[in-house]
């Protein structure tokens, strides 16, 4: 009788915890489809006081908050990093006509992979500026440029100088 009572309880426990899931999608999905996402890819070059890299990422920002999301990966002939970036941008105003620029802190986590067998953990905090315009009403295209200071687990304090070319498309 006993393994029948936990049966039916983690079966349950089974169905609370689906149950909670879907409503949890269902609950989140209204936000997604009806949010204003911008969602792109940049690349560019990362200047540091360790190894300089190129960098390619996927980028995320939201219309209604000044939060700008990065993953990125950093590679050259002697390793492969991945890394998330977290930025907010502080101010957006237009300089002229479609030009506008933004500023703001930020901060950054990567995990670097060496061919020589070592691996890197890295932590900083950054300073973000760009130009960014919509060229058509839901195509974004932007320049910046990030100073980054932090601490990594081979090199101690480091700094970090990524510039980056990208495009977004809002939906």
């Amino acid at each position: 009788m006993g393994s029948d009572t936990g049966s039916s309880m983690n079966k349950s426990i089974s169905r609370s915890i689906r149950k909670t899931v879907i409503l949890l999608v269902l609950c989140l999905c209204p936000a997604f489809l009806f949010a204003n996402i911008g969602i792109g890819l940049q690349g560019g070059w990362n200047f540091t006081n360790a190894d300089q890299c190129i960098d390619a990422a996927v980028t995320l920002k939201f219309s209604k908050t000044p939060l700008t999301f990065t993953v990125e990966t950093g590679i050259n002939e002697d390793f492969l990093s991945l890394g998330l970036t977290v930025d907010y941008w502080s101010m957006n105003p237009t300089l002229a006509g479609m030009l506008r620029f933004y500023i703001g802190p930020g901060s950054t986590i990567y995990f670097t992979n060496l061919r020589s067998g070592f691996s890197e953990f890295y932590i900083g905090l950054r300073f973000v500026s760009g130009l960014n315009v919509f060229v058509w009403t839901p195509v974004e295209v932007y320049l910046q440029t990030a100073t980054e200071l932090g601490f990594s687990t081979l090199y101690k304090f480091t700094w970090r100088v990524p510039v980056s070319l990208g495009t977004r498309i809002w939906f």
